[in-house]
C-alpha cells in the first residue's frame, strides 16, 4: 500500500455522511486535513471528535454560491499551499417532476453537484500537478437506473462522471489519479431525510455505512503507484439479499 502519512487531504462536505466519514478515518493515519463545511458549528463539533496533534484546518462555504467556493480556494491556497488529495464529497438531492421542477431548482443543484467541483478542481490542479495528486469524486448509483422525479439530480451525477472521466484522460500523463465512488442507498442526514419525506421506515442499519464508504475510498487513494482504481460501486448488502429473497 502506498504510504499517505502527511499527505495534506482538501474534503468538501466534511461536517456529514461519507465526508466527514472519511475525514475521521483519515486523521488516525496521519493525514493532514483541510475540511470545508457549510457551517461553523458543524466544523467545530468534527475539530473536536479529531485526534489531539492533528493537523486540521477548517473553512466555512456554502459550495452553491459561486463566489464563496472562489473565495474560500484562495485562502486554502495562501494558507495552506499544499494539497495532495482533493475530495468532492459535499452534494445535494431534489427530488421532484420535470413538470414542476423549477429553473432555480435547476441552478442549485447543478451549481453545487457539478460547478462547484469543477471550479475547485480548476483552482487546485496546479498544484495537484506538481504534487502527483490524486482527485475523488464522490457520486451516486443513481446513474446506473433512471428514477422517477429524480431527473435533476441523476442528470448532476451523470455531468459529474462525465467530468470525471475526461479530466482523468487529461491528468494521468502528470501522475493524477482521478477516483469517481458510486454509493448505493447510505446512512448519511441527506438520506434519512429523503425517507422521512417519501412516509417510508428508515432503518440505518440495512444501508450502506458512511464508514464502509470512506474505508473504500481510502484504499482506493492507498493503492500502489502501479496501479489506478477509476470507478468503485458499492451497493446496501442487506436490502439486496432481502429484495432476493
Amino acid at each position: 500500500m502506498k504510504n499517505l502519512q502527511h499527505k495534506t487531504a482538501l474534503i468538501t462536505g466534511a461536517t456529514s455522511g461519507i465526508g466527514k466519514a472519511i475525514a475521521l478515518l483519515m486523521a488516525p493515519k496521519g493525514y493532514n486535513l483541510v475540511c470545508v463545511g457549510r457551517n461553523r458549528k458543524g466544523l467545530e463539533l468534527l475539530k473536536r471528535e479529531m485526534p489531539e496533534n492533528i493537523s486540521f484546518c477548517s473553512y466555512e462555504c456554502d459550495m452553491a454560491d459561486e463566489e464563496k467556493v472562489l473565495q474560500v480556494s484562495q485562502r486554502i491556497v495562501a494558507e495552506c499551499g499544499k494539497i495532495d488529495i482533493l475530495i468532492h464529497s459535499a452534494g445535494s438531492i431534489i427530488i421532484n417532476p420535470v413538470i414542476t421542477s423549477t429553473l432555480e431548482e435547476y441552478n442549485s443543484i447543478f451549481g453545487l453537484n457539478v460547478k462547484a467541483p469543477f471550479l475547485i478542481t480548476k483552482l487546485f490542479l496546479p498544484l495537484l500537478k506538481e504534487n502527483r495528486g490524486q482527485i475523488v469524486f464522490i457520486n451516486s448509483s443513481a446513474i446506473q437506473r433512471a428514477i422517477p422525479n429524480a431527473s435533476l439530480y441523476s442528470a448532476s451525477k451523470f455531468a459529474l462522471k462525465g467530468f470525471a472521466d475526461c479530466l482523468r484522460q487529461e491528468v494521468n500523463r502528470f501522475g493524477v489519479r482521478v477516483i469517481s465512488v458510486f454509493p448505493g442507498q447510505t446512512d448519511t442526514p441527506m438520506q434519512k431525510k429523503l425517507y422521512e419525506n417519501g412516509n417510508k421506515k428508515y432503518i440505518p442499519e440495512n444501508l450502506i455505512q458512511s464508514a464502509d464508504v470512506a474505508s473504500l475510498v481510502i484504499h482506493g487513494l492507498e493503492m500502489p503507484e502501479t496501479a489506478e482504481v477509476t470507478d468503485l460501486y458499492v451497493r446496501p448488502m442487506i436490502s439486496y439479499i432481502q429484495n432476493k429473497i
